[in-house]
């Protein structure tokens, strides 16, 4: 009571009733590859340790251009409860899964060349190396590949 506040700062503030969500601006080439319900894996940078589960529920049709580039407004909602102490404006590092298989044969990219529409490995075997061609499925970001056919689990690959 008797306080004075300057015009521009805030009084109030109000938070939702709703659960915590994060807005994130999700860049033009991206963004098509994102749809609702895609799961995303959570790390606040106060909470480095936790991993929490959430998922997309809303992508802002409209563009929205920071620095001269479009990005899209995508918002993420917990999904699992989010660990004790969060507070709003924190920081959150995600990873949004948009296409992921599990128990499947992975190689390194580095031992995958290319020929024509072809992909091809070379396999160590009995003491020589023979040439195979294999069909390929899911790249992961981490220079993975999935191997769809072509080999086995337990074969040695060649990288290049």
């Amino acid at each position: 009571k008797g306080e004075i506040v300057q015009p521009i700062k805030p009084v109030v503030s109000l938070l939702p009733i709703a659960p915590f969500q994060i807005e994130v601006n999700i860049y033009e080439e991206d963004i098509t590859k994102i749809e609702l319900g895609n799961p995303v894996d959570i790390i606040l940078v106060a909470f480095p340790h936790d991993v929490i589960t959430g998922k997309v529920i809303s992508i802002d049709p409209v563009e929205k251009l920071i620095d001269g580039v479009v990005y899209y407004e995508t918002i993420i909602a917990f999904v699992q409860e989010p660990p004790k102490g969060i507070k709003s404006g924190m920081t959150a590092d995600i990873v949004i899964k948009t296409a992921f298989r599990e128990n499947v044969l992975i190689i390194s990219e580095d031992a995958i060349e290319q020929r024509d529409d072809k992909f091809i490995v070379q396999v160590f075997k009995d003491g020589e190396i023979h040439e195979r061609e294999i069909e390929i499925g899911l790249k992961g970001e981490d220079d993975m590949v999935e191997v769809i056919s072509g080999l086995e689990e337990g074969e040695k690959v060649i990288i290049n």
